[in-house]
């Protein structure tokens, strides 16, 4: 296998599955965030079929190190995930019924702005 196969772009499956969930041109962070990764998925696996001492090897493993810097510079790692729906809980106690339905109806405009793309 040539170094620069190991060293390829984002897998093009991963991209096409991302660029459907988003709904401009440009890439959101946390679909940048899923291609890297993809990516990274795919490296450590090449990592694994290399040998333990390989030159390829050691470059391989630099790159997935370059790969989780990156992913951490765009987020890092969530703390607690899935957190979003006790703050919708908390926001909709805390607000009046005219503030949660006016917050309620931004985004469903957003989300239609999105979806209708």
């Amino acid at each position: 296998m040539k170094i620069e196969q190991l060293f390829s772009p984002v897998d093009k499956k991963a991209a096409v599955v991302t660029s459907q969930r988003g709904c401009t041109g440009e890439y959101t962070d946390e679909q940048r965030r899923d291609n890297l990764k993809a990516h990274l998925f795919s490296l450590r696996s090449q990592l694994d079929s290399l040998p333990k001492f390989s030159k390829d090897r050691k470059e391989l493993g630099i790159r997935i190190h370059e790969i989780q810097n990156e992913m951490h510079a765009i987020r890092p790692k969530r703390r607690c995930p899935g957190i979003e729906k006790y703050i919708l809980d908390i926001l909709r106690e805390e607000m009046t019924k005219f503030e949660w339905n006016r917050l309620m109806e931004r985004a469903r405009k957003r989300m239609e702005a999105c979806n209708n793309g």
